[in-house]
């Protein structure tokens, strides 16, 4: 019967979305509890709210023998209120060269890849493998930079004392409150997430040889350039030393010679002017395909003139072999009569 509610039902849907909500907090609290027992020696975090914990706040430290070593680098977790059956979002606050600012991170265990999430993986399964990517090329993944080493830890050293205007504390500050002591060994992984970390590791180091390669060949490319430039330039200069030489002894040999008798001077034969090297003929310019907006404008030009002149000198073939009959009227025969 259309327009009779169901009380029950309603009822039975606000309970269950309560009690799923209240299921999703006390499973990021157990998180919580259990980072604040087992801090990480890579990074620190927790909720903002406690009573609403879907928003977090890290801060984790660079990996050691990369780019990053001695950064720590701020960040934002944001959980879905279905959290953990769907993956939270992470966004990095700090500069740091490897991922954007303010963009959400590219990563296996993050929102962009849902299909790859596990319900049993968590917060620290999280920043635990953007510790372990944060060293690895960027590989055109969304979001991803891959900045010189140079401009890496100049960020890494201006990261240290970076203020978060939410949390109220610098970097330094945090990671000392709250992490473990630092240590060398990366963190483990699940297997799917370590695996993916391993092979972008081997990546780079298959793609370091060649990159040296590239560069030793133009190191030698440049300097045998050098070396050629340098023999042309000394090669001028001694040109130009003989050039010299050769006109100051003729100088000399010029002023021991007596003087000559002018001779009536005789003008130069005239030539022909030839054409200029750049200039071109008619039928040269119709038979070259044209290729610029000039060359066009000129080879239609050309066209319409051919034309013409072809037209003309039919008009007066035909004129010359079918003259036109002129008929002249007298004052005798049919045309004299009134």
């Amino acid at each position: 019967m259309q327009g009779v509610s169901n009380p029950g039902r309603t009822g039975t849907n606000a309970n269950l979305g309560y009690t799923a909500t209240a299921q999703c907090i006390a499973r990021i609290l157990r998180e919580f509890r259990e980072i604040q027992r087992t801090p990480s020696p890579h990074w620190c975090a927790n909720p903002l709210q406690i009573e609403e914990p879907y928003e977090w706040h890290f801060t984790l430290r660079g990996p050691q023998d990369s780019h990053f070593e001695g950064g720590l680098y701020h960040g934002r977790i944001v959980l879905p209120k279905n959290y953990p059956f769907a993956p939270p979002n992470l966004v990095m606050l700090t500069q740091n060269g490897r991922f954007e600012v303010g963009k959400k991170v590219c990563l296996s265990a993050s929102s962009y890849h849902p299909e790859l999430w596990q319900p049993a993986w968590g917060i620290r399964t999280l920043l635990d493998a953007l510790c372990a990517f944060f060293p690895t090329p960027a590989g055109g993944a969304l979001h991803s930079l891959d900045r010189p080493e140079k401009v890496r830890r100049q960020l890494a050293l201006e990261s240290v004392n970076w203020l978060c205007p939410t949390c109220g504390k610098s970097n330094k500050e945090l990671v000392e409150a709250a992490c473990a002591a630092p240590t060398s060994a990366l963190p483990d992984l699940p297997e799917p997430l370590r695996q993916q970390a391993q092979l972008r590791t081997d990546q780079e180091s298959q793609a370091a040889p060649l990159q040296a390669a590239d560069e030793s060949g133009s190191r030698v490319e440049s300097s045998r350039r050098g070396g050629t430039a340098v023999a042309a330039v000394q090669q001028r200069q001694q040109e130009r030393s003989v050039d010299a030489a050769f006109v100051s002894s003729a100088g000399n040999a010029e002023s021991t010679r007596p003087p000559r008798t002018s001779a009536p001077r005789e003008d130069p034969p005239r030539h022909r002017r030839r054409p200029q090297r750049g200039h071109r003929t008619l039928m040269a310019q119709l038979l070259q395909t044209p290729f610029t907006r000039g060359e066009f404008i000129v080879a239609a030009a050309d066209l319409v003139l051919l034309l013409l002149v072809l037209a003309s000198v039919v008009l007066l073939a035909d004129l010359f072999v079918n003259p036109p009959k002129v008929t002249m009227y007298g004052s005798s025969g049919a045309g004299g009569k009134l």
